[in-house]
């Protein structure tokens, strides 16, 4: 099924099933309304206008809170469209990578559950990058292979904010956003040459000295969304009162390699020292906060970018229907040994 019939039937099933059924059990990375409630903030969707006409937004960046290092944002790698819930994760293979390797984040620990540094859906990756190996790069059955591997990525990054609208500072209070990678870098890239400051590098979650960041969104859906006209604004000082945000990670759900691997379907690896079966965790809370329409939640699939020099440019050749099923099979495959092995199924039974 290609991608536009993909979403073709997704539509339909969603109109099918009306809008309050859809993903009843959606894990997602942000926590839900009432646990939000009990750090006393809300979620800031960056949501278009009616209809998706282009709507402003105008945001004060907050600086996150003192014991979570000097950066602004938490980089943040997820996995979108997760299990038949359309579920998302944070990646713990990235996750661990990022704050371990970066000393703007020192003094912010690597959650528990992170700390194996390893990911279900990132080896379901590799194991499909694998058949690529010796077929060259380019190709068209190398493309397809680089297709089928798409849905596992975890790239480009997002990055959660804290910020208070700067249309209404008071109403929301200290909010928790997402900003896409285009949007984040977007802004950086002003602050990093700000003319009101003579082409400073400025910080725009400064206390004394900080920034109102302003863009627009327009258009509908994961696919038809638009961000524009990045402005970035000196402010006056803000209150000390905005400085009280909670750290990042009390606003995440965290889930472990097991937990991830249940809902994707796959299991834990089995290998000659491990064969047992991934033991049931207790699952996150699963809802959405409840001023946020789930269009414009972040859960659109991120673009596959690869971390690593050796990630295969785009070709232009065309890539004929046959290596892109070629490829799907292989995924499909992958998936229904890794599902048998996780069922102790003796290998002399698998039929591959």
């Amino acid at each position: 099924m290609s991608k536009v019939d993909r979403r073709a039937a997704l539509r339909k099933h969603n109109q099918e099933q009306g809008d309050s059924n859809r993903f009843t059990n959606q894990k997602t990375i942000i926590k839900s309304e009432e646990e939000l409630a009990e750090f006393g903030i809300t979620y800031y969707p960056l949501k278009s206008g009616d209809n998706g006409t282009k709507r402003t937004h105008s945001l004060h960046w907050l600086a996150p809170h003192k014991d979570d290092g000097v950066l602004i944002s938490l980089e943040l790698y997820v996995h979108y469209s997760v299990g038949p819930e359309n579920s998302q994760f944070l990646c713990p293979k990235m996750m661990k990578k990022v704050i371990s390797d970066n000393d703007f984040y020192d003094g912010l620990e690597v959650p528990d559950k992170f700390s194996s540094g390893k990911c279900p859906i990132c080896e379901q990756r590799d194991a499909v990058w694998s058949e690529a190996q010796d077929i060259q790069r380019g190709s068209a059955e190398w493309d397809a292979i680089k297709q089928a591997a798409k849905p596992f990525s975890c790239f480009p990054p997002r990055y959660l904010i804290w910020i208070r609208d700067a249309n209404d500072p008071n109403k929301g209070g200290t909010q928790v956003t997402i900003f896409p990678s285009s949007v984040h870098d977007e802004l950086s890239s002003l602050c990093d040459s700000d003319a009101e400051s003579g082409g400073e590098i400025v910080d725009p979650s400064d206390p004394e000295d900080g920034r109102i960041v302003r863009f627009t969104r327009e258009g509908k859906g994961q696919f038809n969304t638009k961000y524009k006209t990045y402005q970035i604004k000196t402010r006056e000082a803000i209150p000390a009162s905005w400085a009280d945000v909670p750290h990042y990670f009390d606003v995440l759900n965290i889930c472990t390699y097991e937990e991830i691997a249940e809902e994707f379907g796959s299991g834990p690896p089995v290998t000659t020292d491990n064969k047992s079966e991934a033991k049931s965790k207790e699952k996150p809370d699963d809802e959405l906060p409840e001023n946020t329409d789930k269009e414009d939640y972040p859960t659109d699939k991120a673009v596959d970018e690869y971390p690593s020099d050796d990630y295969p440019t785009e070709s232009t050749e065309t890539v004929d229907d046959s290596d892109v099923e070629k490829a799907k099979s292989s995924v499909a495959e992958l998936r229904e040994r890794n599902r048998l092995k996780k069922q102790k199924i003796d290998k002399d039974d698998i039929p591959f």
